[in-house]
């Protein structure tokens, strides 16, 4: 809105809104039509001798990723290396072709494991294990690419006029060198290795027309400081939480919230500054809760689900947020009251295992009186309800809530290590009156 040609290079799915351009980087990039159907027939060929082998082979088939069939039939672009053929062509044809100023955001996969990268920053045959020192060799040659951007900004001299964010979305889970010991109770309970390695993201920013060298800062930012810092910069009225990095005090000992679970308020590389969170808080503008009739309410990472959600959701994903436990609610506010019945209308899949849960039983409430039932079946299901107006109690709100008794765990049926009793992953909603 503000004149400024939008290029979006996601990893995970953004609304299909406000953009110049969009492209999501194929898992088969570079790959000719035949290498993609012979790539698909061999992730499709491991995953189901997986299923059908008994257990105590699983492991080995799986191979830490390596998996059996596929190295054979789809040569040894492993892993994420697809990302970095892409960002090369990125490097390589990057051009100046426009007046407008431009905001370009490209989502790197690498160095997320798996690792598949040597020390000539080739693609292996295999797939390294997941060690520290495999991890900074992926690490050294994304930002040897990144360093390879920075010079082709720098012959096409636009390099001192460019604000350049280089940032990380989490660290590595690899332990960290903390400068307390961790107490014998209370946060060695809650607290792990595995938190406080992620928590240490690499964020590096140059603003435009900066001079001197690369500095560290000590300023307490989080990933949520991002857009704040993007806004002002751009000198565009900022609508985001968060604050300019270049405007905090890096003597302020600020509170940090990580992962809706943990506070952290001064170094992170001390126990005694990490404490737990309990408040499902949000990055986003500020919202307006009140709803529409007949507009979206959209979950997942971009969505607007979170302003309503109440108990029962785990954190959002790529397009979905997943239900735990046995029951799920959203509160929904409005200014003015139904005239007359609704029909629900919902987009969602269910977890499901072929064999023990083929289906879920999903019963609606609305206001504590049951609305309807809906069994949901494999594949993404979309449902309707009808809402009679006699439900609709209170004049200014609807509690929506989702049970789920047949609700599972990934882990109960050895799919995964994952412990979460799984209901829904609810991917959109409406609410639209009768005429």
């Amino acid at each position: 809105n503000k004149g400024f040609d939008v290029n979006l290079v996601p990893g995970i799915s953004l609304p299909v809104k406000n953009y110049t351009r969009y492209y999501r980087v194929p898992g088969s990039y570079g790959a000719s039509k035949r290498e993609q159907k012979i790539n698909e027939a061999a992730v499709l060929m491991d995953l189901i001798l997986f299923r059908h082998v008994p257990h105590f082979l699983k492991k080995r088939l799986y191979n830490e990723q390596n998996w059996t069939i596929r190295p054979f039939m789809t040569g040894n672009r492993l892993g994420y290396f697809y990302y970095k053929d892409f960002f090369q062509d990125y490097i390589d044809n990057v051009q100046v072709k426009i007046a407008r100023p431009a905001y370009h955001f490209i989502h790197l996969l690498p160095p997320h494991p798996p690792y598949v990268t040597n020390e000539h920053c080739e693609c292996d045959s295999v797939i390294r294990k997941a060690t520290r020192g495999n991890y900074k060799i992926e690490a050294y040659c994304v930002l040897r690419m990144f360093i390879q951007f920075i010079e082709k900004l720098r012959a096409h001299g636009i390099y001192d006029s460019s604000l350049i964010i280089l940032q990380a979305d989490t660290g590595a889970a690899f332990s960290a060198k903390m400068i307390d010991i961790a107490p014998e109770n209370g946060n060695k309970s809650v607290i792990s290795d595995e938190h406080i390695g992620k928590s240490l993201a690499l964020l590096a920013i140059k603003p435009p027309h900066s001079k001197g060298p690369l500095a560290v800062s000590d300023t307490h930012t989080m990933s949520t400081d991002i857009p704040a810092t993007v806004m002002k910069i751009a000198g565009i009225e900022n609508q985001y939480q968060g604050s300019s990095v270049f405007d905090i005090d890096p003597d302020t000992n600020r509170q940090r919230i990580f992962i809706n679970k943990f506070a952290v308020t001064g170094s992170v590389y001390s126990h005694q500054s990490w404490k737990g969170y309990n408040s499902l808080s949000t990055s986003r503008p500020s919202l307006t809760r009140n709803y529409q009739w007949g507009s979206a309410i959209n979950f997942g990472f971009t969505g607007n689900a979170e302003a309503y959600q109440s108990n029962g959701w785990s954190l959002p994903e790529d397009g979905k947020t997943w239900s735990t436990g046995k029951r799920a609610s959203l509160t929904i506010p409005f200014v003015e009251h139904p005239q007359s019945q609704l029909t629900l209308k919902a987009t969602l899949i269910a977890f499901l295992h072929y064999d023990a849960l083929p289906e879920q039983a999903v019963h609606v409430l609305v206001n504590g009186q049951k609305a309807g039932s809906w069994i949901i079946t494999p594949g993404t299901s979309e449902q309707k309800l009808l809402i009679k107006e006699s439900l609709l109690t209170d004049p200014d709100k609807m509690v929506i809530t989702f049970m789920t008794p047949d609700a599972a765990s990934p882990s109960q049926f050895g799919i995964s290590g994952d412990k979460r009793v799984l209901g829904i992953a609810m991917r959109s909603m409406t609410f639209i009156p009768s005429n």
